[in-house]
């Protein structure tokens, strides 16, 4: 038989020396996995493995899934120390990962951060369903206030504003800002000419950066050359600036 299934001890199973695989770089969405698996109380996933010795194997295929499992083990320790695999011959690793590859979905899960809070959520139902001390609910919270506080965007001061205008988040504070005082066209117009001095490297730090933008980048109405915007009304916006 080229593969069979078992179940394994979970320290019988390891990495190759030349796995690649970045345990920090997945460890939020290796914690979201494991929330999931003592939720189910389970793996539903199988991980392929190659035999390396008597005792030992390889991860070939579902590094997220073992981490994971090892990590539910933390949260749960009435989870069973014993995994189900897929053991595959040396001979048809290759077949096996290419196998995987074609059944990956391309769709992507939640982002990074919406992860990272609800994991927060998770520890706390957890810590609370345990009777948990007030330090250790306390402890939980201040880390989910936090994650909230990084997730919110920060309202930045009008020049730091422009000077990030490339940020998209950044940009649509401009733009919210510039619409209490303009008109649509002109906020297009005023955006577009902020972008695209920012993207030759202009500085605009102060209103006197913001003058010569304003000067090099001037309207012709009526056969005479206007300013987008004056500095007093720029002024204005500085004073009602959120």
């Amino acid at each position: 038989m080229k593969w069979m299934m078992k179940i394994l001890d979970t320290d019988s199973i390891q990495l190759d020396k030349d796995d690649r695989f970045d345990l920090e770089a997945h460890r939020v969405q290796i914690e979201a996995i494991a929330h999931e698996i003592v939720e189910l109380q389970g793996l539903l996933s199988v991980v392929l493995v190659r035999k390396v010795d008597l005792e030992n194997y390889a991860i070939v295929s579902g590094h997220l899934e073992y981490f994971a499992y090892l990590k539910a083990l933390e949260f749960d320790k009435t989870l069973p120390d014993r995994i189900g695999v897929f053991i595959v011959e040396p001979e048809l690793v290759s077949l096996a990962k290419n196998q995987i590859t074609t059944l990956e979905q391309s769709e992507t899960s939640d982002s990074g951060e919406s992860l990272q809070i609800n994991n927060v959520f998770k520890r706390l139902e957890q810590l609370e369903s345990k009777m948990a001390t007030a330090d250790q609910v306390n402890q939980v919270q201040s880390s989910m206030i936090l994650a909230l506080d990084t997730r919110i965007p920060k309202s930045l001061p009008m020049f730091e504003a422009l000077e990030g205008i490339l940020n998209d988040r950044t940009a649509v504070q401009v733009q919210q800002n510039l619409s209490r005082h303009l008109t649509k066209s002109k906020v297009e117009k005023v955006m577009k000419v902020l972008r695209s001095s920012c993207e030759s490297g202009l500085s605009i730090s102060t209103f006197s950066d913001l003058k010569t933008v304003l000067d090099n980048n001037k309207e012709q109405q009526k056969n005479r050359s206007v300013s987008l915007m004056s500095l007093p009304l720029w002024m204005t916006i500085s004073d009602d600036w959120q």
